[in-house]
């Protein structure tokens, strides 16, 4: 009784840990989801750059004075 719980158990973990593996993309698919990524990272470099070298403004959440 306990192996076919622990088997019926182990089967519906695999069944499970599939998730939406099948969906399947044709090639202009996967290059427009790669476009649209780059073009998002690509937005966001500015502001990484930017928080690097510290040109942003300062922080307001403090009481005291920040100059």
């Amino acid at each position: 009784m306990r192996s076919l719980m622990t088997c019926s158990a182990l089967a519906a973990a695999l069944l499970l840990a599939g998730g939406c593996a099948g969906v399947v993309k044709n090639e202009k698919q996967a290059w427009n989801t790669f476009g649209q990524t780059l073009d998002a990272d690509m937005a966001q470099l500015g502001d990484d750059f930017n928080y690097l070298i510290q040109v942003d403004r300062p922080s307001r959440l403090t009481k005291w004075i920040t100059r």
